[in-house]
């Protein structure tokens, strides 16, 4: 069994039965209690996503009525409330609900759990060294956003509050954290020495997960910073803008303050990158609705436009479809020859030039025309001219795609989209 499966396991064994056994009609459990009775280290999200899961309302013949949060805290899960509803037999899986709709806060307002946030922007900031309890080992639990004191992280601060909707810290410890969230004590935690043990990567994308909604990600510090938010963001569909990135710490912080003096947030005049109206009917001819836009975008990306995109704006970092169509290719390869394999009984040599014309050239570029896939390229200023419509373009593009709908979709759908696109061509 994995962790989640393991905390599931410990909750009925410790909590349910017993309430079970008292003749309880409700039992309410807070997520950091069940973290320390189980003797975990960091792994908060594990525990809430063990509690909010429809299978933990069925293993343990439970409803999940609710989740409280507390506003100060609502990064940090440790004090979130799970409110549970004792039933006497389990629920039907269609009645199982793995994620509450309804969250509510404990200052009487309703929330629904996954943000609805338009035209908002949330900028990370990285906690950095220096903490209070340097200076005052006498201070005590400090809010985060007075925990940590170094110079980076004042600079960084004052962008987050003069810029964010939202802003949040990462900490090597605690991962994404809200400013208000109160550190206890001093700690010496860090990413770059393991045996620290700092949060892992699972964890920031749990944490991540409630994060998501924002239309903008600004992460501030350092490239290793910069690429630890990226990760944990990656199935946000939202690029992350990171301007200090490659940047000695001196200039960073520089540039950073020249934009609180000027006014100005990093992306805010970065162009308008595709037309989410266009890409749905993309969608709509391939029978997909893509999880991770950014996918698709970089589908149907040349690397000349990606390259022209960065050299206007070296904030954004806009993958081209150079990766997805390697994939692609050999994905499309593996597919139309299972779908070959089932359909006909011919020996391999039949087999084998029949999956060949499927997967040429001509008939690929052919199914590209019937997307209008020529409409969606975004192409570089050369290409423009004379290349939008040439065959083996658009034939990449298609490929591209099929890699992108592998790793948005799975296996599964991958063969449906080919069948569909594909092999029901006369070829």
């Amino acid at each position: 069994m994995g962790l989640t499966d393991d905390i599931r396991a410990f909750i009925v064994e410790n909590y349910f039965i017993s309430a079970k056994a008292q003749g309880l009609g409700e039992i309410s459990l807070v997520s950091g209690e069940v973290h320390s009775a189980m003797g975990l280290s960091n792994r908060m999200p594990a525990v809430c996503s063990a509690l909010r899961s429809g299978e933990l309302e069925q293993l343990g013949f439970v409803r999940l009525l609710r989740e409280v949060r507390r506003p100060a805290v609502k990064l940090n899960s440790s004090t979130n409330r799970f409110e549970f509803e004792m039933l006497d037999s389990p629920l039907d899986k269609d009645e199982s609900r793995s994620l509450v709709k309804e969250n509510h806060i404990e200052n009487g307002k309703n929330t629904t759990n996954q943000k609805k946030v338009n035209g908002k922007t949330l900028v990370v900031v990285p906690c950095g060294k220096s903490k209070i309890w340097k200076r005052r080992s006498d201070a005590g639990p400090t809010k985060a956003k007075d925990a940590y004191t170094g110079s980076p992280f004042k600079v960084n601060r004052e962008y987050a509050e003069t810029f964010a909707d939202e802003w949040v810290i990462l900490s090597a410890k605690y991962g994404f954290i809200a400013p208000d969230f109160v550190i206890p004590e001093d700690y010496n935690v860090t990413f770059g020495d393991r045996s620290s043990n700092p949060i892992s990567m699972e964890c920031l994308r749990e944490q991540a997960i409630q994060l998501r909604g924002f239309d903008s990600i600004v992460a501030l510090g350092g490239t290793e910073y910069g690429e630890r938010v990226k990760s944990a963001f990656r199935d946000s569909g939202r690029d992350v803008i990171t301007p200090a990135a490659g940047l000695p710490i001196g200039k960073a912080m520089g540039k950073v303050k020249g934009a609180v003096r000027q006014g100005k947030p990093f992306g805010s005049s970065a162009p308008v990158e595709y037309s989410e109206r266009d890409l749905g009917e993309l969608e709509d001819k391939l029978g997909v609705r893509f999880k991770n836009k950014r996918l698709l975008v970089a589908a149907v990306t040349r690397r000349a436009y990606a390259k022209e995109l960065r050299d206007r704006q070296p904030d954004i970092v806009r993958e081209d479809n150079e990766r997805l169509e390697f994939l692609g290719d050999g994905v499309l390869e593996l597919a139309v020859r299972r779908l070959v394999y089932d359909k006909h009984d011919d020996q391999e040599g039949t087999l084998s030039k029949m999956a060949d014309e499927f997967v040429s050239d001509s008939n690929l570029t052919e199914v590209a025309h019937d997307l209008i896939l020529e409409k969606h390229l975004f192409l570089g200023r050369t290409e423009e001219s004379d290349e939008r419509g040439k065959p083996a373009i658009l034939a990449d593009a298609l490929e591209a795609i099929i890699g992108a709908v592998y790793l948005d979709q799975g296996l599964k759908e991958t063969l449906e989209v080919v069948e569909k696109l594909i092999l029901c061509r006369e070829v």
